[in-house]
């Protein structure tokens, strides 16, 4: 009959029926929406999926981790995902005698002596042989990989670990 119709929206949505969601929002809302001519009012139930999108851990780890030979080095691998969800946290190539507590998140190792001075071949025969090798043989870097998995996303980072000799 060409009156102007008028609708109402109730929260979460605006006055224009609009609703800017955020990764919190996630879930089934029924709602009641009202359209109104001025005369006659009709009211429709309608129901709003807000689909649930997945984001990746936080992850943090430091760079580079100094220590001497002998001496105890430990981090934390601090991890979160932004929607809640449980983590899942890996640490690939750990030295045989290093260990990631699990629970605390911890990774700790004790390089014992002969870390720095585990090389195999020629150059390392050579430098023994002619007993220069404590010039040469001052430090030893490992990279371990730091893996935390959400639901659906990773993040991965990088530790170095270098070890210094110690002369004994």
């Amino acid at each position: 009959d060409g009156d102007e119709i008028t609708y109402s929206f109730p929260d979460p949505l605006n006055k224009d029926g609009e609703w800017q969601t955020s990764y919190d929002d996630a879930g089934d809302y029924n709602l009641e929406i009202t359209a109104s001519d001025g005369k006659l009012t009709q009211k429709e139930k309608v129901k709003i999926t807000v689909r649930d999108i997945d984001r990746a851990p936080s992850l943090y780890v430091p760079e580079t981790v100094q220590v001497k030979e002998s001496e105890l080095v430990s981090f934390i691998v601090e991890s979160e995902d932004p929607d809640h969800d449980p983590v899942s946290i890996t640490v690939n190539n750990l030295p045989e005698d290093a260990d990631f507590d699990i629970n605390s998140r911890t990774v700790s190792w004790t390089p014992d002596y002969t870390v720095v001075t585990q090389r195999t071949g020629k150059w390392q025969s050579f430098l023994y042989a002619v007993h220069v090798e404590k010039f040469f043989l001052q430090k030893k870097e490992r990279n371990l990989n730091v893996t935390s998995c959400g639901k659906n996303f990773c993040a991965s980072q990088s530790v170095k670990i270098v070890v210094n000799n110690v002369n004994r």
